[in-house]
């Protein structure tokens, strides 16, 4: 039985609102590479940035005193650059959200985040920056792409103080879709994430130049520079939509295949208000769990999605407040590669039905399928299935919706294999 475990950093394609597709809060052993905890090295050894003790505080940040964190140095020597990928952006806008506290900066400065599509290449956006201000503190930068042909990065006429601990926003905002070069990017120092997105940003850089061409995004990178800079981050998210308080905070989201089920776990952290979580597969709603209302104690949950049929399939979560609000907080994506051992139709769910149920079978062998609904008379009232189908588990739904309530037989041949069940329409 081959089983396959997923874990997802909390998602999301970009038609959803408030999707965290991103979060990383260096919850590793002190000294744990990065490398060896989901990053990819895309420069340099690999074997430079690690977690260090402690973590960095920030009121009404949801990702605040969380895990441990790194510090990020530049400067002569060996460095590094790393990367890890969250669900592509094609539309909308990416935001990487992360706290910061900056010990030291040249004055030359030198970028240390960054999105990027995948295969990244050199087509770096949303560039973000530090350099020291000459005094006793520093300031921040912005550029949109990886090439400063006719608009240089831009900076921060505020100075900002070391050792001390800010929250920064990123945003790479796409203008219609991810074709030519009018894509802009803005950066927040210290927003108040209470609050609605700023009309107005702390910086904004758009270059509309052919070498900084727009790009859907896919990969979140930090960098090792060449010039002077030491930095502690921590609270790393990313999402398509401004990163606000959220009624749940999650700890964990990870899916694990079993045959053809899908066992699905989460937990959390705290949860407002919270009236439960919907589960969707594919985009359609599958089961409620109800959540703890408000806590501020870890609570786990588990959901098991049986008779799933081969192929990839999306699992979401969307939580539900008691007012009837809804997000979609969390995704992961899982194949299911299934061969039943023999034969099977399943019971229908749910039975007693109205106007609709579910029917599943299991293939040993690539099969002639024939599915068909008949009443008590011995009449048939629909073909659900009439052709050739591949090994695996499947499902069909059946919707009654034009027939009268009463009991119904569905009955498979499949090659030399026959079943009939029985269910119940109730209207």
């Amino acid at each position: 039985m081959k089983k396959i475990l997923f874990f997802v950093t909390f998602l999301l394609i970009a038609s959803f609102s408030n999707a965290q597709l991103l979060v990383e809060n260096f919850d590793y052993p002190v000294g744990s590479l990065l490398t060896a905890n989901g990053w990819t090295n895309h420069s340099g050894t690999g074997t430079f940035l690690t977690t260090i003790s402690g973590n960095l505080s920030y009121a009404g940040y949801p990702l605040s005193n969380v895990g441990n964190m790194i510090y990020v140095t530049g400067g002569s020597g060996s460095r590094e650059d790393i990367n890890k990928q969250f669900p592509m952006i094609y539309q909308g806008s990416a935001y990487a959200s992360f706290l910061i506290n900056v010990d030291s900066a040249s004055l030359t400065g030198d970028y240390f985040l960054h999105f990027a599509p995948v295969p990244m290449g050199s087509a770096y956006r949303a560039r973000v920056y530090v350099r020291g201000d000459g005094a006793s503190g520093f300031q921040l930068g912005l550029s949109k792409g990886s090439i400063n042909l006719t608009v240089p990065a831009v900076f921060t006429t505020a100075s900002y103080s070391f050792n001390t601990t800010y929250l920064i926003v990123a945003k790479y905002e796409i203008i219609g879709d991810t074709a030519g070069t009018d894509d802009i990017v803005k950066l927040y120092v210290n927003p108040n994430l209470s609050l609605v997105e700023p009309a107005i940003p702390t910086l904004v850089h758009s270059d509309t130049s052919v070498g900084n061409a727009d790009k859907p995004l896919a990969t979140l990178a930090i960098r090792q520079g060449a010039n002077g800079l030491g930095l502690r981050m921590d609270g790393v998210m990313v999402s398509n939509s401004w990163p606000g308080v959220v009624p749940v905070e999650l700890a964990n989201f990870s899916a694990n295949t079993n045959g053809n089920s899908v066992d699905l776990q989460w937990a959390t952290a705290t949860e407002t208000n919270n009236n439960g979580f919907e589960v969707l597969r594919n985009g359609t709603p599958i089961t409620f769990i109800n959540g703890n209302g408000t806590s501020t104690v870890v609570n786990n949950y588990a959901y098991s999605d049986k008779n799933v049929s081969n192929g990839k399939h999306l699992y979401q979560l969307r939580q539900v407040d008691f007012d009837g609000t809804s997000k979609i907080v969390a995704q992961t994506e899982v194949e299911v590669n299934f061969t039943p051992g023999k034969f099977e139709l399943m019971n229908n769910y749910p039975n007693p039905f109205n106007p609709s149920t579910v029917i599943s079978y299991q293939l040993p062998i690539e099969s002639n399928v024939l599915l068909k609904v008949f009443n008590v008379l011995g009449d048939e009232v629909a073909t659900l299935v009439n052709g050739q189908q591949t090994a695996g588990a499947h499902s069909v739904n059946f919707n009654a919706s034009d027939l009268s309530s009463g009991i119904y037989f569905y009955t498979i041949e499949a090659g030399s294999f026959t079943a009939t069940k029985k269910m119940i329409l109730t209207k």
